[in-house]
């Protein structure tokens, strides 16, 4: 079976550049540009892992992740925080 991957990404470059990555690697991909939708096609479909950019509009991916964990139908995804930022704060947060 496929294993199904969701990528969060706000930006089209870095999602699609990812997809291309995963997709030639035989993983079955989705892509949602925020938080919230990303949540929505989790919730609706079998994902078995999420990565996220953590900077973006609307849900940001801490939020999105939070949200995740708490949902009871996506709660053991794993997922993967994906960031420019480097403070030790937002490095302990994530």
């Amino acid at each position: 079976m496929t294993k199904r991957i969701l990528i969060v990404e706000d930006s089209p470059t870095q999602a699609q550049r990812l997809r291309l990555v995963l997709t030639g690697a035989g993983y079955a991909v989705e892509v949602a540009p925020n938080g919230r939708k990303a949540l929505g096609k989790a919730e609706r479909t079998h994902v078995d892992l999420a990565i996220s950019d953590v900077t973006m509009p609307g849900m940001d991916g801490f939020e999105f992740c939070r949200a995740m964990k708490t949902a009871e139908v996506t709660q053991r995804v794993p997922i993967i925080l994906l960031t420019a930022l480097t403070s030790p704060a937002d490095i302990i947060k994530g």
